[in-house]
């Protein structure tokens, strides 16, 4: 069964149908009506279908044909998983500003769950989505393991802004590296090619809306702006990179790191925030260390405390090598 396309100018309300191929044969159990596998109709939505959902001309068209309520059950579903045109994998452009229409939150505020908010585009594989970060303008980031670490979306869960792999489509590599013995002997990591972060871990948005971005893996911390240009990236041993040569340099890259449980900056760090106040960086470390290390704003060593075990001031890591010490 083929649905005719149709179209209506898109200032009153364009619905257009498109044919693609269904995945049922059409054939009733009598073995009536249709030839095998034929086409499906793909609802693609414009300006005003993506408020009112699918045309109501099409509802009325079925007839009540329980094949056609199916293919109009398929097109709102593929109304979310449509192709869009993906925002350009540019480091120069600020994602565009949106303004927020949410209210204040108290403590007499509710929430309801969203299925499928946000619109995520083929070709993006979010794998494993960390740490999520909002901007002062409600823009959500989200840090992952995919083939595009930045993913950029506005309030209405619109995909607006994507970076940290110039390369998204270059497929996976493994990577092998003797210091992943955290996660036990002869561990190979999985990763995208291209991408330029081992692993992500943590995201922050801090109170001038810079974000810094944790890589556990890579025993970095990259402060950058809302575009995904690179301001400073923490390293280990107290070096603070900041020219375009020095950071290039370590993307997607093992930096070295200080002995496990030395108390030394950074030996897998997990998580960062930012005191607005001061601009003081706290950062925890964190799966090789059990530490909590204290840095000015220009990423200056102020002072570091904690160690293994659980009294207080002491933090339990659960990494072999700290278990290992603590014996």
């Amino acid at each position: 069964m083929v649905l005719p396309r149709a179209s209506v100018d898109p200032v009153i309300g364009v619905e257009r149908l498109e044919s693609a191929v269904l995945p049922w044969n059409t054939r009733d159990a009598a073995g009536n009506g249709g030839t095998g596998p034929t086409q499906r109709t793909r609802w693609a939505p414009t300006r005003s279908s993506r408020r009112d959902g699918p045309p109501a001309a099409a509802a009325a068209a079925s007839g009540g044909s329980a094949r056609l309520q199916a293919l109009l059950a398929h097109m709102r579903r593929d109304q979310l998983r449509s192709p869009q045109r993906l925002p350009p994998l540019s480091s120069q452009r600020a994602p565009t500003p949106v303004a927020s229409s949410a209210g204040a939150v108290t403590s007499a505020s509710s929430f309801t769950p969203v299925p499928q908010h946000f619109k995520l585009p083929h070709g993006i594989f979010m794998r494993e989505a960390t740490a999520v970060g909002v901007d002062s303008e409600d823009n959500v980031y989200v840090f992952n393991r995919g083939n595009v670490p930045v993913l950029v979306f506005d309030p209405a869960g619109n995909l607006i802004d994507q970076w940290g792999n110039p390369t998204p489509y270059d497929g996976t590599e493994e990577v092998a590296d003797p210091t992943f013995e955290l996660f036990g002997p002869g561990f190979k990591l999985s990763r995208w090619r291209g991408s330029e972060f081992m692993r992500p871990h943590a995201i922050f948005v801090d109170h001038e809306d810079n974000l810094w971005l944790v890589d556990d893996l890579a025993n970095l911390i990259t402060k950058c702006d809302r575009a995904g240009n690179r301001l400073m990236i923490l390293a280990p041993e107290g070096r603070v990179l900041r020219t375009k040569d020095e950071m290039d340099g370590v993307l997607g890259k093992v930096v070295a790191c200080p002995p496990a449980q030395s108390g030394r900056m950074f030996n897998r760090p997990t998580d960062v925030t930012v005191e607005p106040l001061s601009g003081d960086i706290y950062i925890t470390d964190g799966y090789g260390n059990s530490v909590v290390h204290q840095l000015r704003a220009d990423g200056s060593h102020i002072r570091s405390w904690g160690s293994p075990g659980t009294d207080a001031g002491q933090f339990n890591c659960t990494s072999p090598s700290a278990q290992a010490v603590e014996a």
